[in-house]
């Protein structure tokens, strides 16, 4: 069966490779599979979220559902925020797909209710119910009110560009600053309290640093890489230089070295203290730039392309008149 003949089986609208519509009163994308023994259907349904114990045991109810032939399962999604569950229906040699797609969505129905497992009913934009448009808002596909909506992405617009005019940059550095500092303060705090190298909160530097630039409204650009980037390995390596400071004085309180001196110990591979405070401080700039790497999607975003995205999402909005079916 082709493509088209499959999306056209839901009813849904078609964005760009999938299709999007309401199926059981869920937000839901439909996707085709293709491939040697993988043509069928994917069915994405935006909602509370099915447990593992809820999957497993609707799975069992599929399985033993004569009428599906084994040809039906459900699966969670957990990197897609929002999902209630992933429907896959394997149409390979399977000859009349009209029947096993209806008798599949009536078990999944079934689930579902039994389950417990229902569509989000509010906007969550102004959280009210009413909705009159599809559309994927902050992650998850989901039902608002198009003035809702137009309102939010004018909202964002504005915001954007009055941080561009009141320099945003200036405000995004102090919060940086001070977010990159807060980042930093649980491997210090672990450093100091247990004399233990906890690694991974190193990696929390970066997003300390981002957040810090951008809920104090700086703007978000290029600039905004760079200097997270860059500001996290310093406080990385700012944080390792204090900590092996502060042990050089316990360990040589006579002597009181100063924190040139602990600099001056980094430099000099002939140094007793070198290899042990060089392998940390080595620790700490690997997870520094492991928390970046976590993050980089986050910290590469602009504002541009935030824009962007919500134009984008704006443009494929589907007004919930112009879907025809709800199975």
């Amino acid at each position: 069966m082709e493509r088209e003949q499959m999306l056209q089986l839901t009813g849904f609208q078609p964005v760009g490779d999938v299709g999007r519509g309401l199926l059981l009163g869920f937000p839901a994308e439909a996707e085709v599979l293709s491939g040697f023994m993988k043509d069928g259907l994917t069915l994405r349904l935006y909602g509370d979220a099915a447990t593992g114990k809820q999957i497993k045991a609707m799975n069992k109810q599929l399985k033993d559902d004569a009428r599906l032939n084994g040809k039906v399962s459900i699966a969670a999604d957990a990197e897609t925020p929002g999902v209630a569950g992933v429907v896959t229906i394997s149409a390979a040699g399977e000859g009349d797909i009209n029947s096993l797609y209806r008798n599949a969505i009536d078990a999944v129905e079934k689930l579902f209710r039994e389950e417990g497992i229902n569509p989000v009913p509010n906007c969550p934009i102004c959280e009210q119910t009413g909705g009159d448009t599809l559309v994927h808002f902050d992650g998850p596909l989901c039902v608002v009110h198009m003035t809702c909506l137009r309102n939010w992405k004018n909202a964002r617009e504005e915001e954007v560009a009055l941080k561009a005019h009141n320099g945003g940059h200036m405000r995004g550095f102090i919060g940086g600053f001070i977010g990159g500092v807060v980042g930093a303060a649980p491997a210090f705090i672990a450093l100091m309290l247990t004399n233990y190298f906890v690694g991974l909160l190193f990696a929390l530097i970066p997003l300390g640093t981002f957040y810090g630039w951008k809920l104090a409204g700086g703007k978000l650009d290029r600039i905004t890489t760079i200097f997270v980037v860059l500001y996290s390995l310093v406080v990385g390596v700012f944080v390792e230089i204090i900590d092996s400071w502060l042990v050089l004085r316990e360990a040589l309180p006579a002597f009181n070295p100063s924190l040139w001196y602990t600099i001056q110990v980094y430099l000099n591979p002939a140094h007793r203290w070198h290899d042990l405070f060089f392998r940390h401080l080595l620790m700490a700039l690997g997870f520094t730039l492991l928390g970046i790497f976590i993050s980089w999607s986050m910290i590469r975003k602009t504002d541009k392309h935030e824009l962007a995205d919500n134009q984008a999402a704006f443009d494929e909005a589907i007004p919930l008149s112009q879907l025809t079916r709800d199975r």
